[in-house]
């Protein structure tokens, strides 16, 4: 398949500068609409960012209106008129999803996010709604600001598209819409891969899709296109023939096959009955399924609790290895295979005592090696329990910290799918609760890792156990293998050898305990300090991190937007032997 405009260097250029055009415009409407002048409620001038649209106006220079006029002709030439309204709804809704977590977290002294917050926030959403875990918005194993995206940037974004970003961006921060905006581009994003790829599905079966198609020729493209998104392999790369090996190899490659095809054809029937739909109606369905697929294979993560809680022995949150391994080679459970090598990567493999290795169980169950289905942007795992438990929290908090006296009767009354409500914390989890609060001033930050190996103790099968960054370096089975050069599952000799040592290791299996080892070593995952305020240089130092970070960050994003719309229309093109039309997500 060819798609010339994609391989002209200078056309590329023009395709991504025009995409970061249409997101600072985006976003300059938002902030039109959230943000007068930059003074403080007494008046006096705050300090402005000098890279800042503010600062850089002038007598010669444009003003915010008639930026914002040209950036929005860019954006409705280049993508069309009616993507603004698409992205209204999307953005609606995703405020709505944000709003506890937006609300509960530090912000600076514009009381905006920054961009380690920014990102925080935009992957507890999408972990929590979809079971999305979005490259570059992952933190996989390192810190939230870990590293700067502007390294990641370096020949993927014309040079004058970073100035004229730089320029135009306000660099004091993001507010809640403006991260809605950021959160529905990715959306966009990723739904315009999965109709990218829909199509190639079509143009491999010569099948004609801009006339209306047979409901039965929609089920047979979108199948084909599950295939390889389950699978994880490209079906843009793929022939007529490996997608039909593909396909028929399902049943026996993926036990949920069966399943999943009944659950896209239901999505194409409740959207739009038996009849025949148009390309735009099947756009609609693959959208549609794309959002429903983490809740519909979170069924499978639930099948999955249980039967690994079911081989737990002192019922804290981990199964000793020997009754993992035990379970796969006795009891058929053929999931349970992974390696202690790879378990420990993953950061499902407590150590804290070498004789009697144990897996622990939210954090298996949130491993890489359940995701179901992975892509260009993205891997689809279980949906996370403690992200909801950490969001209700959010949500009664609505604050980035509490003192341990309200967080005690919080919890207490907090259920989960095993943790019963208004129960009687234990003491010791008490007065470990005290302990972190005597090391930030009396308060307990609540997107911290104390807080949340707190958390993990208080909902075991729940919550995640955080180990300390950068000592896990979590990665898809496929990708284990790249680039380690084994197999991620157990040797029958390590099988055996577990197994064998279970009868000795009886006593200790049923020994009583917390899952996991309690460090005393803090992190915090957003910035955050018990006093918010702060000397002028520090103010300084913060905000033009923070402003070329925001920068770098709208830049990756928005380097993405048309190019993926790119291959869509070429997609289409190609079918047709014409130009590409404009194709939107409905």
């Amino acid at each position: 398949m060819k798609a010339p405009a994609l391989k002209d260097p200078s056309v590329l250029d023009d395709v991504k500068e025009r995409a970061a055009r249409s997101l600072v415009a985006q976003l300059l409407k938002e902030r039109q609409a959230n943000t007068a002048v930059a003074t403080s409620g007494d008046g006096k001038v705050e300090w402005v960012p000098a890279s800042s649209l503010e600062a850089q106006e002038g007598p010669n220079s444009i003003s915010q209106q008639e930026a914002e006029t040209e950036l929005r002709e860019e954006f409705e030439e280049s993508i069309g008129k009616d993507l603004v309204g698409v992205f209204a709804s999307d953005i609606e809704r995703i405020k709505k999803e944000l709003q506890p977590t937006y609300a509960a977290l530090p912000k600076n002294e514009y009381g905006e996010l920054g961009h380690t917050a920014v990102r925080y926030a935009l992957h507890r959403v999408f972990v929590a709604t979809h079971g999305w875990h979005i490259k570059g918005i992952d933190p996989e194993g390192d810190t939230f600001n870990g590293t700067s995206p502007s390294e990641a940037l370096k020949g993927l974004v014309p040079d004058n598209m970073q100035r004229l970003i730089e320029k135009l961006l306000y660099g004091r921060g993001f507010g809640l819409a403006e991260v809605a905006v950021l959160g529905a581009i990715l959306e966009n994003v990723i739904h315009q891969e999965a109709i990218a790829k829909t199509v190639a599905v079509f143009k491999a079966f010569d099948i004609e899709c801009e006339t209306s198609v047979s409901p039965k020729l929609v089920d047979f493209a979108i199948e084909h296109y599950m295939a390889a998104y389950i699978l994880g392999v490209d079906v843009v790369t793929m022939t007529q023939k490996d997608l039909v090996n593909l396909v028929a190899q399902m049943p026996e490659t993926y036990p949920g096959w069966d399943a999943t095809r009944a659950f896209t054809r239901k999505i194409r029937e409740d959207k739009f009955g038996n009849r025949d739909l148009s390309l735009k109606e099947i756009v609609a369905v693959v959208v549609d399924v794309g959002e429903k697929h983490g809740s519909f294979q979170q069924k499978e993560c639930v099948d999955l609790k249980r039967d690994i809680m079911a081989l737990e022995e002192a019922k804290n949150g981990c199964v000793p290895v020997a009754n993992f391994y035990s379970a796969m080679a006795n009891q058929g459970k053929w999931q349970f295979s992974e390696s202690p090598e790879y378990l420990r990567e993953l950061g499902a493999l407590d150590e804290s005592d070498p004789k009697n290795l144990k897996v622990m169980v939210p954090n298996y169950i949130d491993g890489a090696s359940n995701c179901v289905a992975s892509s260009s942007y993205y891997s689809v795992c279980c949906i996370n329990e403690g992200e909801e438990i950490l969001g209700r929290i959010e949500k009664h908090i609505q604050a980035p910290d509490a003192a341990p006296e309200d967080i005690v009767p919080l919890i207490s009354a907090l259920s989960s799918s095993t943790v019963p409500a208004n129960r009687t914390l234990p003491t010791p989890l008490v007065q470990h609760l005290y302990k972190i609060a005597t090391v930030h001033e009396g308060r307990v930050p609540i997107h911290s890792r104390l807080f949340m190996q707190w958390m993990h103790n208080a909902y075991p099968h729940e919550s995640v156990y955080p180990h300390v960054t950068g000592t896990r370096k979590p990665r898809l089975p496929q990708v284990w293998v790249a680039e380690e050069h084994k197999e991620p599952t157990a040797t029958k000799a390590q099988v055996d050898g577990f197994i064998s040592q279970a009868a000795l290791l009886h006593k200790q299996l049923h020994k009583q305990g917390q899952c996991g080892a309690w460090l005393d070593q803090e992190e915090l995952y957003v910035p955050w300090k018990a006093h918010p305020q702060h000397k002028f240089h520090e103010q300084m130092e913060e905000h033009a991190w923070a402003s070329t970070s925001m920068v770098a960050l709208l830049t990756a994003i928005a380097s993405m937007i048309l190019m993926v719309i790119q291959v869509a229309r070429a997609l289409r093109a190609s079918a047709k032997g014409r130009q590409p039309t404009k194709m939107l997500v409905a």
